[in-house]
């Protein structure tokens, strides 16, 4: 895989786990929180494509380090509204696709992280 395209996907796939954290806002920014389940299961069924995508770019990228730091923010993000999610209990759809959002981020961040150390460990591509 070329720089250029690594760097185009990596920066498509954070924007686009972004996207669908801001779309999660939108839906629920009303008070008292209205969230379908319909609208559960579309933006969690768009969470488990970017991970299913994510997890086989994760494989062919030679960027660990440019990877990990596009995922910081929207791991960020699905972190403190999951806990603001678990804390308030607004609406049991909301907490369960925060909690879905933070764990599809939250275990490619990770697999990034292994990938990262072995490399350093290793002295050699993990692929």
């Amino acid at each position: 895989m070329s720089k250029v395209t690594d760097i185009i996907i990596a920066l498509g796939t954070s924007m686009f786990i972004l996207i669908l954290w801001a779309y999660e806002m939108l839906i629920t920014s009303d008070i008292p929180v209205v969230y379908s389940f319909r609208n559960s299961v579309s933006i969690s069924c768009m969470l488990f494509l970017f991970f299913v995508v994510y997890s086989f770019y994760i494989k062919n990228t030679k960027y660990i380090q440019l990877n990990i730091i596009f995922l910081v923010l929207p791991l960020f993000l699905w972190f403190i509204f999951m806990l603001q999610a678990l804390i308030a209990h607004y609406h049991k759809y909301e907490t369960i696709v925060c909690i879905i959002g933070f764990s599809v981020v939250f275990v490619p961040f990770i697999q990034l992280i292994y990938w990262k150390v072995k490399k350093i460990n290793t002295g050699v591509e993990p692929h």
